[in-house]
């Protein structure tokens, strides 16, 4: 016989599978007074001789029907999904254009999945599950998503059937776990491909827990070694679960009722105390702040972190309260969900931050209260549990340009909904509120979410109907103008796609991304004096990349003629002497290496041997600009000017130098002279608008 968490024997059940998925006949012992709450909880009404009680067919029924249910709920509300395509929003990246997944499980997809940072994490094991799927369904989308759907029925099914092997209550296990299955928040994590991080991660979360149940009943390192295996795995799939074993301490205190002097309930697993429970973790801990520096680094390779100098402290932790008190809004009130919320920056609403600030603080005290006062500690241990799990993405080490995300939400909800649904029923139960009453209440809340989940799975159709949504949600967001845009551009609706490219550069000027686009949009038009412009002041933004001088070299073929080459300010003067020339090459590559103090080294050496080369005084007075000398980085763009005043980059780059020190009137003037000279330069129109619209405000 195999002893379970709760002291009762399951005969025939293997020991080391989870409780609720290996009883089929329970001993009751001499703890059996101890125990007749969860012996009731499972309904194991017959008593044969010798003290032993069989299960009845009606509560295995039962059982199975609860099952069944949830995983029509889920169906129900989820039910198109399979049918979906991918989206322009990362699908492409993890799954639709990546050779290695695409090819299944080979040697070099092996290697790929687990030496690759693309995307900004490492994610091993997400990557062998999508290369597993493409051995089995193909490139198709649909194959994709149904096992994202899968797994999220596998991970309702787990948290039902674990709630209720560990606490006995079957009405409010089954609801928690409905809550979880249909909210619309949830939706993102499952109706998204790319999105298998957080079923897959939250599968060994679950699992990770059921084996630390085991293993807090009666510890051994076989025991130990299976929950930190799970853990492990977990973090393969999603670095997010670096919080678990913080949540297993939580765990500890509810409801496993381990922590001596916290616990308010008596349960079967032997009470330690608090200092044990700590050491207990460390193992788990230092595999967490591994795969931290891991994900650190990973990300910091993509360029995904935001440094503090562009985002200060103070605006991360006003954002990041505000973010909470979001979680909360759209938990109670679903409505407005788009794929992306742009994140604020320095324009944090400090309102709201306040607001939310207040709320949490209140929530915690009232939780602590009723701990105190009731002797009830399920809604403290599952707000706490919320709250915690939050805080890898709740913002404090920004991670992207979302403010927040509905995906961010799977996991948390895991202890929101405990608490919910503990504190309501506890409710419930002290006014005396009928049972059918109560079956209404819980019927049309999920009849209400079922719905709202439909919606919200429908926006994950494909591309278009997802930024759609997004730019419903809010018409200003840049993202989802421009990927809007990139969608009809390629779905050949240029003349569409305009209107959005254009309203996601005039949201972001500086974005290389909507400049390219609008030069593709221009292109496909046969807008080919606009084209070129765009394509000009992308290269001014980033000169090394290959593929925006190979669009120039297209649309100077096009025009037939060559005005200039694909980076104006890299080419050295003709008229330069060889070794000038050398000097201002050797600069350039000091100044993409970041030295701008030597790039400038170079560039005043290549004046002293060219004092009249209008190349090498654009670069220095560039240069002298990284570096805030704002008179030396004037005299030197002043002087190209003087050299090429029928050159409009001279002008653009002296109006850009008079518009970072608010000098307006002098930027208009240079910005106009250079539309004169170049009446399609797109960059200098959209400065021009921008400096007189400062201009105005001031």
């Amino acid at each position: 016989m195999a002893e379970s968490p709760h002291g009762i024997d399951a005969e025939g059940a293997d020991e080391n599978l989870p409780g609720w998925l290996s009883y089929t006949k329970i001993d009751c012992g001499s703890d059996f007074g101890r125990q007749d709450w969860i012996a009731r909880a499972m309904e194991f009404p017959r008593r044969e001789a010798g003290g032993r009680i069989m299960a009845s067919e009606n509560a295995r029924l039962r059982d199975c029907m609860e099952v069944v249910a949830l995983i029509i709920l889920v169906l129900v509300s989820y039910s198109p999904v399979w049918n979906f395509d991918f989206v322009n929003l990362d699908d492409r990246l993890y799954v639709a254009e990546n050779q290695f997944v695409k090819g299944g499980i080979t040697p070099a997809g092996l290697r790929y999945a687990w030496t690759t940072f693309d995307t900004g994490n490492w994610i091993p094991l997400t990557w062998l599950s999508y290369q597993i799927d493409a051995g089995l369904f193909g490139e198709a989308a649909g194959g994709f998503h149904a096992m994202n759907l899968v797994w999220h029925i596998v991970n309702v099914i787990l948290l039902f059937r674990g709630l209720f092997w560990l606490t006995g209550e079957r009405g409010r296990s089954w609801l928690v776990a409905a809550l979880f299955a249909v909210h619309p928040l949830h939706v993102e994590s499952v109706a998204w491909i790319s999105e298998r991080k957080d079923v897959l991660s939250t599968f060994w979360l679950l699992a990770a827990l059921g084996a630390y149940a085991h293993y807090a009943f009666r510890p051994s390192l076989a025991r130990y070694g299976l929950v930190s295996g799970c853990f492990a795995l977990g973090l393969l799939s999603k670095p997010m679960l670096v919080t678990a074993p913080v949540l297993m301490a939580l765990f500890d205190i509810w409801p496993l009722g381990r922590w001596r002097g916290l616990s308010t309930e008596s349960t079967a697993f032997p009470p330690s105390s608090a200092g044990k429970l700590v050491l207990e973790k460390l193992p788990l801990l230092l595999v967490a702040a591994v795969d931290a520096v891991i994900t650190l680094i990973s990300q910091g390779s993509a360029n995904a972190v935001m440094h503090l100098e562009a985002l200060p402290a103070s605006h991360r932790v006003a954002n990041a309260f505000r973010a909470y008190g979001w979680y909360l809004q759209k938990t109670f009130l679903p409505e407005g969900l788009c794929v992306f919320y742009p994140h604020p920056g320095l324009d944090v609403d400090w309102r709201w931050s306040l607001a939310s600030t207040v709320l949490v603080v209140a929530i915690s005290v009232v939780c602590l209260g009723a701990w105190i006062s009731q002797k009830t500690i399920v809604p403290l241990a599952g707000w706490t549990w919320f709250f915690i799990a939050l805080v890898p993405v709740i913002g404090f080490l920004q991670v992207g340009a979302q403010a927040q995300a509905d995906r961010y939400t799977y996991i948390p909800h895991l202890g929101l909904f405990v608490a919910i649904v503990w504190a309501a029923a506890d409710g419930a139960d002290n006014r005396r509120i009928p049972r059918s009453v109560r079956y209404a209440i819980c019927g049309c809340l999920l009849g209400l979410l079922v719905m709202l989940t439909s919606r919200q799975v429908g926006t994950w159709k494909n591309s278009e109907t997802l930024w759609r949504r997004a730019l419903e949600v809010s018409s200003e967001n840049f993202t989802a103008n421009l990927n809007l845009g990139k969608v009809l551009l390629y779905d050949g609706r240029p003349t569409e796609a305009d209107a959005y490219a254009q309203r996601a550069l005039e949201r972001k000027p500086g974005s290389k991304e909507a400049i390219l686009l609008m030069g593709d949009v221009s292109k496909a038009l046969s807008r080919w004096d606009q084209a070129e412009s765009y394509y000009e002041w992308a290269a001014r933004l980033d000169p090394s990349e290959a593929s925006i001088a190979s669009r120039l070299r297209e649309i100077r073929r096009r025009k037939d003629a060559l005005s200039r080459s694909s980076a104006p300010r890299e080419s050295a003067d003709v008229r330069m002497p060889s070794e000038a020339a050398a000097e201002l090459k050797r600069g350039l590559q000091k100044a993409r290496a970041g030295d701008m103090r030597a790039a400038v080294g170079c560039f005043l050496a290549a004046l002293e041997i060219s004092p009249d080369a209008a190349e090498a005084h654009t670069n220095a007075g560039l240069a002298f600009i990284e570096l805030k000398d704002y008179d030396l980085a004037e005299e030197h763009l002043a002087r190209a000017v003087e050299l090429r005043p029928a050159n409009a980059d001279c002008h653009v780059n002296l109006a850009a130098l008079y518009e970072r020190q608010a000098l307006w009137r002098q930027a208009r003037e240079e910005y106009e002279h250079a539309l004169r000279l170049r009446p399609h330069d797109q960059e200098a129109k959209y400065c021009l608008q921008r400096v007189i619209s400062k201009a105005e405000s001031d």
